[in-house]
């Protein structure tokens, strides 16, 4: 079966980047040949979606919900595909065990499946005694509850790391997360058991100064592909996929501009299921 990653996004139409309450996940199938608005239902009040199968082939997708459409109330959410994303389960809120006494909300979900059959769940939280937010994970036997896992997965000295995204590939647990600061590039980690993790030179795009790791890896073929956001300057200017052999050395495929961003991927039989966070659907 032949990767398809071929094609590019639609243009999602959208008045520009207001609060992530306001933010909607459409979906799009990329085909060998096109592009197409995907028969499945929008999310509102959501966004930082990630997608990964599950033991019996369901995806399961997770992504920061604002249930009441402001915010005051957010946290991490679930709903589950068994039909490769045509329908999707309700919405449930991720419930948790452990952790420090005094935290922020868990937010930036990123999942993945463990070779056991259980899951851990990659995710950024401010503790109370630390300068900054970083990265934490949690550990659950069926994807809903989780329990967290001691210490920190990944951290800066000098600034807060947000939005990871981890994906295992070729005998390792790569780690990405956006730069502080810049447009452009990651924060770049790796770890031969998912919770001790090494940080690496960062990884950038050669010769491309907006292409973001704000986004989600996807494994398929041998290859690892990283969806990002294009961030010329400080706001959303659209998306990429770029191709890899090693986690590390990048090419784009493709690129698309317009005001939508954080894009996750999965592959179905029918192409490749992107989820985008806009400020619009399709229409």
């Amino acid at each position: 079966m032949m990767m398809t990653l071929i094609g590019c996004l639609a243009v999602v139409a959208s008045a520009g980047q207001q609060s992530p309450w306001d933010n909607v996940l459409v979906p799009q199938l990329i085909t060998e040949t096109s592009t197409l608005w995907f028969d499945s239902p929008e999310l509102p009040n959501a966004g930082v979606p990630c997608m990964s199968r599950g033991p019996a082939g369901e995806i399961v997708q997770m992504f920061q919900w604002f249930p009441n459409g402001d915010g005051e109330l957010d946290f991490i959410a679930r709903r589950v595909s068994y039909d490769d994303g045509q329908t999707w389960s309700g919405v449930q809120a991720v419930q948790w065990t452990g952790g420090p006494k005094a935290h922020s909300r868990q937010a930036d979900p990123s999942l993945v499946l463990l070779s056991d059959g259980s899951w851990r769940l990659y995710f950024t939280c401010h503790v109370e005694k630390d300068v900054y937010p970083a990265t934490w994970s949690a550990i659950s036997d069926d994807g809903l509850n989780f329990t967290w896992e001691e210490g920190k997965r990944m951290e800066l000295a000098d600034a807060g790391l947000l939005d990871p995204s981890v994906t295992y590939f070729d005998e390792f647990y790569h780690f990405y997360a956006p730069r502080p600061g810049k447009g452009d590039g990651a924060i770049y980690a790796t770890s031969p058991n998912g919770l001790d993790f090494t940080r690496q030179p960062d990884v950038v795009v050669k010769g491309s100064t907006d292409t973001k790791f704000l986004g989600n890896p996807m494994v398929s073929y041998g290859s690892m592909y990283f969806f990002g956001t294009l961030e010329p300057k400080t706001s959303w200017a659209g998306v990429f996929c770029a191709k890899s052999s090693n986690g590390v050395d990048w090419t784009v495929l493709w690129t698309k501009s317009g005001t939508f961003a954080d894009p996750a991927a999965i592959e179905t039989p029918s192409g490749t299921l992107v989820f985008i966070t806009s400020l619009q659907g399709p229409g």
